[in-house]
């Protein structure tokens, strides 16, 4: 940063400094974050644990392996992904971007509104997505393990279920597209 006095010799010299884009910052989090903004990616590192509460993430959330998240009354302006997590939470919540949980243990979806898709696949533990609203598709697919509920939801996509043992169960979901697969008659 340039000081004042050499703000001001620059100034009478006629010459013009820019300032460089601004940089978004990449958030780690172990433990608890409530009200906060994070103008960047949010990031929960291997085996930690991660709870946030009405916090506004302007990228995207990485759940790495072993971890768990637990989100409350938040918004994340990218995505939220994650590869071999132990817990993932999200309740209550805005996403502007898609959810996919890959090759973990329990996910669980709670009133979440999410401007992209909901993918589910390869994970181990249980599944609930429950009560929530995605303007794509909601995809369980290949997740060989563990209790999968689908009910309450409203899917402006389609609703696709493959190859989940056992098959999801559900109710009352409303889809503007098609029911397919294993998620036929939820």
């Amino acid at each position: 940063m340039l000081s004042t006095a050499a703000t001001l010799a620059l100034a009478g010299s006629g010459l013009v400094v820019a300032a460089g884009p601004a940089q978004a910052d990449t958030v780690t989090c172990r433990g608890t974050m409530i009200d906060r903004s994070i103008d960047g990616d949010l990031v929960v590192p291997a085996g930690s644990s991660c709870r946030i509460s009405s916090v506004r993430v302007d990228g995207n959330i990485e759940v790495r392996r072993g971890a768990t998240l637990r989100s409350y009354h938040s918004r994340v302006g990218g995505n939220i992904q994650s590869d071999g997590h132990r817990y993932v939470r999200f309740t209550y919540g805005w996403v502007d971007g898609d959810i996919q949980p890959e090759d973990g243990a329990t996910v669980h979806l709670r009133n979440a509104f999410v401007d992209g898709n909901i993918q589910v696949e390869g994970n181990r533990g249980t599944l609930n997505i429950i009560r929530s609203r995605t303007d794509g598709d909601i995809q369980l697919k290949s997740n060989p393990s563990g209790t999968k509920h689908v009910y309450g939801n409203r899917v402006h996509g389609n609703l696709q279920c493959e190859s989940n043992r056992p098959a999801p169960k559900g109710w009352s979901n409303r889809v503007s597209g098609d029911k397919e697969g294993q998620c036929a008659r939820l």
